[in-house]
């Protein structure tokens, strides 16, 4: 089985001390109590639920050995670890396995949306208000306190089923989170776009922002 695996990755998140800033398994991210009190909650290091089906490998191999601000106005930045390729390994091994990924993992690519598909999904990212929070392209969000992430680096960052499960409900994986849900209870967040689907609109905006930034794309 993968007990091993996740044990040895489990060693290696106890001896770089990860869960003092993040939660991880449900354990950890004590720090989170300081910025709650100061009502700054937003600005604490991320809880680490479904990391392995969230990120993209390459992003997250990359990202652990050079870490960079993902997300806008942090005051605290994860500092830069000095890993050996076998604690390395260890933990990105122990992220997908904990989130049942397959090895060996997908790349991550979706199909450029076209004709009326991407009409009606750029009208529905438009609706939605994604700009409000998001820095998009470069083009700060209309709320310049948020911490929401820029969009165009999604299609490098994170995986494709994962951005859709995330879009179905936001609090249930990130307790806290700003992001909004934009189909409660699986309504459609708009009746007359892609036939009221809902899981067609979520798919469609997850498309349309994997298009942003590319040469497909706007």
């Amino acid at each position: 089985g993968n007990g091993p695996l996740l044990e040895k990755g489990r060693r290696v998140i106890a001896k770089f001390n990860c869960r003092g800033c993040h939660v991880i398994e449900g354990q950890g991210g004590d720090i989170r109590a300081l910025f709650k009190a100061e009502g700054r909650e937003n600005y604490a290091p991320p809880i680490l639920n479904t990391i392995g089906a969230r990120t993209q490998l390459g992003f997250l191999h990359d990202f652990l050995l050079g870490p960079h601000t993902i997300r806008r106005n942090l005051t605290i930045r994860m500092p830069s670890f000095h890993w050996t390729d076998e604690d390395l390994s260890a933990v990105l091994t122990y992220m997908n396995l904990k989130e049942d990924q397959v090895f060996p993992y997908k790349s991550a690519s979706t199909q450029p949306l076209t004709g009326k598909d991407y009409t009606e999904a750029k009208a529905l990212f438009d609706k939605l208000q994604c700009r409000k929070c998001h820095m998009v392209q470069g083009h700060p969000p209309v709320d310049p306190t948020s911490t929401a992430p820029e969009l165009a680096n999604v299609r490098h960052r994170l995986k494709p089923d994962w951005v859709v499960r995330w879009l179905s409900g936001p609090d249930a994986i990130m307790k806290g989170t700003p992001m909004p849900p934009f189909w409660p209870d699986g309504a459609p967040a708009d009746p007359k776009l892609f036939g009221g689907d809902a899981q067609k609109q979520k798919e469609a905006i997850r498309d349309y922002i994997f298009m942003l930034g590319s040469s497909s794309g706007e």
